[in-house]
C-alpha cells in the first residue's frame, strides 16, 4: 500500500507540472506567443462567430501577399479579409469551409498566392498546428493528404510527433515561448495585433511605411503548383461551385526585383486557364502587367506592399470591379471599425498625394499652404483648402503669420514657431484625427515633417 501511495504521489509530482503547463499554454495563449499567431487567433474567432462572419459576402483568401495587397475600408463595408501570412490553398480551403459553416453569407471570394506558397507548405507546423487554426479532423486530413500524395513539404516540415505535441499543447512545444514572455509580457501587445486586425478586417501586413527593405533579385523560369495544392485548389473551386460563389484568382502587381521569363508567364496563364474551365463561375484576373508598380516604393520588400502600394492596388482592384462585386459600396454608411481603420492609415501616411486620396466622404480637412505656392497634387492656389468640409461650421483667420481655425467647438493655430510650408488636418465630426506637417525640398517635392 506504502509503495502504491509512493508510486502515485511521484505521478502527481511529475504530472502536475506536465499537466498545468498544457492546460495554461491552452487557456492563454495570448499571453506568450508571438510573431502572427495573435492574427490567427482572430481569423478563427472572426470565422466561428456568426454575428460576425455574417456581415461579409466578399472574402480573401492568400498568403502574406493576399493579406498585405488588399484594404477591406476602401473596398465595401462588406468585404473582410481572411488571408494569412505563411498559408496555402490548404488552410485557406479550411477558412473558407469554417466561415460557410458559421453562416456566412459569402457572394465573392478573391485568392491571391505567390509561387512559394503554391509549391509547397510554409508555416503548417509553426503557426497553422501551433495557433490550432483549424479543428483536428481538419488537420488529420491534411496530413492523410499529403502523405498520399508524398508532399515533401509536409513530411519533411515536421513528424506525425511534432503533429501531436502541438495538438496535445505539449510543453516541448510552448514552454520556449512562455518562458521567454514571462507572465503577461506579451498579453498587451498582442491584444493591440488583435484590435488592429480588428479595425482593419484582417488586414495587418501592409500597415507599414518600409519600402525596399530586400535589395535581392528573384528569377522564376518555371511555374509549379504542387499535387497537394492542386488538390485543394479545386477543393475551393468546388465549394464555391456548390454554394454559387464567384471564385477570382488575383495575380497581383510584384516587385519589379522580380523577374519572369516569358516562359514563365505562358505557363502561369496556361495553368489558370485550365483550373477554371470547368468552374463557370470562376476568373483570372492579371495586374501583374500594371506599369504603375515598376518602381519599388510600393511595397515593404519584394513580396509585399506598403501602405502606398496596398492602396494604390486596392482602388484599381475596386475600379476593376465596380459595376459587379462593389457596385453597392458608394451607397454604403462607413462603420464605426472603418472609420477607425481609415483613421489608423491617415495617421500613418506621410505621402500628400495618397493621403489626400484617403480624404473620402467620411472626413474633413484644411490643407493650408503657408507660402501659397500652388501643390499640384491638390490643383489649388488658395491659401486655405478645404476639402468635403461644411463651410458654415468652419471659420478661420490669419494674423503675423498665424493661422487660427476654429470648427465646431475646437480651435487650432498652425504657422507659430514652425517653419514647415504646407499643413494638412484631418477631422472626423469636428474632431482632428491627423496632423501632417511637410516641407518643400530645393526640387519641388515634399517630404513629411517629422
Amino acid at each position: 500500500m506504502k509503495k502504491a501511495l509512493k508510486l502515485i504521489s511521484i505521478v502527481l509530482l511529475c504530472g502536475l507540472p506536465l499537466f498545468g503547463t498544457m492546460l495554461y499554454s491552452a487557456k492563454n495563449l495570448l499571453r506568450f506567443c508571438d510573431g502572427e499567431i495573435p492574427f490567427y487567433i482572430w481569423n478563427k474567432r472572426i470565422t466561428k462567430d456568426y454575428s460576425q462572419i455574417s456581415k461579409f459576402d466578399t472574402v480573401i483568401l492568400g498568403d502574406s501577399v493576399g493579406n498585405s495587397d488588399y484594404c477591406p475600408e476602401y473596398l465595401s463595408e462588406t468585404t473582410i479579409n481572411l488571408a494569412l501570412g505563411g498559408t496555402t490553398p490548404v488552410e485557406n480551403y479550411f477558412t473558407l469551409k469554417r466561415a460557410l459553416k458559421t453562416g456566412a453569407p459569402i457572394k465573392n471570394v478573391f485568392l491571391t498566392f505567390i509561387d512559394l506558397h503554391l509549391q509547397g507548405e510554409d508555416c503548417l507546423y509553426s503557426r497553422v498546428f501551433y495557433s490550432h487554426l483549424l479543428s483536428f479532423a481538419d488537420e488529420l486530413t491534411i496530413i492523410k493528404d499529403a502523405y498520399k500524395l508524398k508532399d515533401q513539404s509536409v513530411i519533411q516540415g515536421g513528424t506525425i510527433l511534432d503533429w501531436l505535441g502541438y495538438r496535445l499543447w505539449f510543453p516541448s512545444k510552448y514552454l520556449p515561448a512562455l518562458l521567454n514572455a514571462g507572465i503577461n509580457t506579451r498579453k498587451g501587445s498582442n491584444n493591440d495585433m488583435m484590435y488592429l486586425d480588428d479595425i482593419h478586417r484582417g488586414t495587418y501586413i501592409s500597415r507599414n511605411l518600409s519600402e525596399n527593405l530586400d535589395y535581392n533579385d528573384w528569377k522564376f523560369t518555371k511555374f509549379f503548383v504542387s499535387p497537394l495544392n492542386e488538390l485543394y485548389l479545386h477543393k475551393i473551386l468546388e465549394i464555391c461551385k456548390k454554394y454559387d460563389i464567384n471564385a477570382i484568382f488575383v495575380i497581383p502587381p510584384f516587385h519589379p526585383r522580380i523577374i519572369k521569363t516569358d516562359e514563365y508567364r505562358n505557363q502561369r496563364q496556361d495553368y489558370y486557364s485550365k483550373l477554371i474551365e470547368k468552374y463557370p463561375n470562376a476568373e483570372v484576373v492579371n495586374f501583374d502587367e500594371t506599369g504603375e508598380f515598376n518602381d519599388g516604393t510600393n511595397f515593404i520588400d519584394v513580396w509585399h506592399m506598403n501602405i502606398h502600394g496596398s492602396y494604390k492596388f486596392t482602388s484599381l482592384l475596386k475600379e476593376k470591379f465596380k459595376n459587379t462585386v462593389f457596385k453597392n459600396s458608394h451607397n454604403e454608411e462607413s462603420s464605426a471599425k472603418t472609420i477607425a481603420g481609415k483613421i489608423d492609415y491617415i495617421s500613418l501616411d506621410n505621402n500628400l498625394d495618397s493621403l489626400v486620396n484617403r480624404i473620402d466622404n467620411d472626413f474633413s480637412a484644411i490643407i493650408y499652404n503657408k507660402k501659397n505656392q500652388r501643390i499640384n497634387s491638390i490643383n489649388s492656389d488658395d491659401k486655405v483648402i478645404c476639402i468635403n468640409m461644411d463651410k458654415e461650421n468652419l471659420s478661420y483667420e490669419e494674423r503675423n503669420n498665424i493661422l487660427r481655425i476654429n470648427i465646431g467647438q475646437n480651435s487650432f493655430e498652425i504657422g507659430k514657431n514652425n517653419q514647415s510650408d504646407l499643413f494638412v488636418l484631418v477631422f472626423h465630426n469636428n474632431k482632428l484625427v491627423s496632423e501632417k506637417r511637410y516641407i518643400f525640398k530645393d526640387d519641388g517635392s515634399l517630404i513629411i515633417s517629422r
